[in-house]
């Protein structure tokens, strides 16, 4: 199989993946984007919006969105952070009772769909992810780079 096939494939697995937690967040009544925030407050809270915009890929706008709703439907507060300026968000109890119904059965579907492998393969299928996510990153920052330069 060539590098065209195997990217095509790639791909297609990376925008499937992506489709079936859109499928979970539409099981839970939620968006996809609101499902992303959820995972993020769940493995990270206290954090800013900016760590969440920054690890996640969700534009600043849509989770500035998210993060008034929630604090509108009391899901979280917000306290001050390292300095005056940063806001961290921190879940109150309806808001981690919330996130954790939704994302403890989502991983609870991440882990039973994972005990088809190996500790091993687990292992070097994310060292490989990791090491291709830096590597099509530190790609593209250089194509920018050459192409701003």
């Amino acid at each position: 199989m060539d590098y065209k096939e195997q990217i095509k494939l790639f791909t297609n697995h990376v925008c499937r993946a992506n489709l079936i937690y859109g499928e979970y967040a539409k099981f839970k009544g939620i968006s996809y984007n609101r499902l992303m925030v959820y995972y993020a407050l769940k493995l990270y809270s206290p954090c800013t919006q900016k760590n969440i915009v920054q690890e996640w890929g969700i534009s600043k706008q849509t989770v500035n969105a998210i993060v008034k709703a929630m604090l509108k439907d009391g899901l979280i507060e917000f306290v001050s952070g390292n300095n005056n300026k940063e806001k961290l968000i921190v879940l109150t109890k309806k808001g981690n009772d919330e996130i954790n119904d939704v994302i403890d059965e989502l991983i609870e579907l991440e882990e039973s769909s994972l005990k088809i492998f190996s500790e091993e393969e687990i292992y070097i299928m994310i060292k490989n992810m990791g090491n291709l996510s830096d590597n099509f990153e530190r790609k593209l920052k250089e194509r920018m780079t050459n192409k701003n330069g």
